[in-house]
């Protein structure tokens, strides 16, 4: 954890370190504890800070399951396709529930 120590100097790093972990499931155990922790903030610039950071990596982790983010390909063929899938879908629903029992 990061007690004492203000969340704007750690927060940014929240994005990389969430998606270099193998598994959906640890991404999403991650954004659980840090939506959680936004109740221990010390202040509202902290709070607002990890939200943010969720938010941030939240949207990140949707976005990649989807596909649309495509790092380093450079292709642009698909621009236009449907990209929706169950998978994503279910992916959507289970971080919603995160949030909503944190």
């Amino acid at each position: 954890a990061c007690y004492g120590s203000p969340s704007s100097q750690w927060a940014p790093s929240m994005l990389p370190l969430t998606v270099s972990l193998p598994s959906k499931e640890e991404q999403i155990q991650v954004l659980v504890a840090l939506w959680s922790g936004r109740t221990s903030a010390v202040s509202v610039a902290d709070a607002a800070s990890i939200v943010a950071a969720v938010s941030e990596c939240s949207s990140y982790i949707l976005l990649q399951s989807s596909n649309i983010v495509d790092v380093g390909s450079g292709n642009d063929d698909n621009v236009g396709v449907d990209r929706t899938n169950t998978g994503d879908i279910d992916l959507s629903i289970e971080i919603a529930q995160a949030f909503l029992e944190a």
